[in-house]
């Protein structure tokens, strides 16, 4: 079955993955589209080229990432939920659907109360710790990913979160 639209992405992420789909897709291995209320990334690994103004006009791409070289914009996107702000790189993990992770997370905030110390596993850039923070004398944030790690350092320190370590 051949999709054209999927109702739990963003319909910025539709209409490009709908772009690329009418495109010459031979030598491209994988696209990654990440969006935030105001900005898009995308990653690309390609054997070819391809029209990379186009792309950026029709879409107003703010970062794309070619063989893991940035090509064009900035190395981040950004996103702000719960009035905190996090800085995205392409392999720091963060949730795509942000109208979800908001709901999510603020349970998660709602269960984890007041506490004494958070331990938050695989936490990506740290947004489930620096969400509950606020309400914990201290955050342990743990991640595999080194870009993740340091994104989430940058987010707790743009967001004067002092009670947040990230390893």
């Amino acid at each position: 079955v051949e999709l054209t639209t999927c109702k739990l992405l963003d319909k910025r992420i539709n209409d490009i993955y709908n772009h690329f789909k009418s495109e010459n897709l031979s030598g491209i291995e994988e696209i990654m589209i990440r969006v935030t209320k105001s900005q898009i990334m995308l990653k690309i690994t390609s054997q070819k080229d391809f029209d990379k103004t186009n792309l950026i006009n029709k879409f107003n791409i703010d970062s794309i990432y070619l063989n893991k070289k940035l090509i064009h914009g900035n190395a981040y996107i950004t996103e702000e939920l719960n009035n905190i702000k996090y800085t995205i790189y392409p392999n720091a993990f963060f949730q795509v659907n942000t109208q979800n992770m908001k709901i999510m997370y603020d349970l998660v905030k709602q269960y984890a109360g007041k506490a004494n110390n958070l331990l938050d596993l695989y936490c990506g850039t740290g947004t489930i710790g620096q969400i509950a923070a606020p309400n914990a004398k201290k955050v342990v944030g743990l991640e595999l990913i080194e870009e993740a790690v340091e994104a989430a350092k940058e987010n707790a320190k743009l967001n004067g979160l002092n009670n947040c370590e990230f390893i």
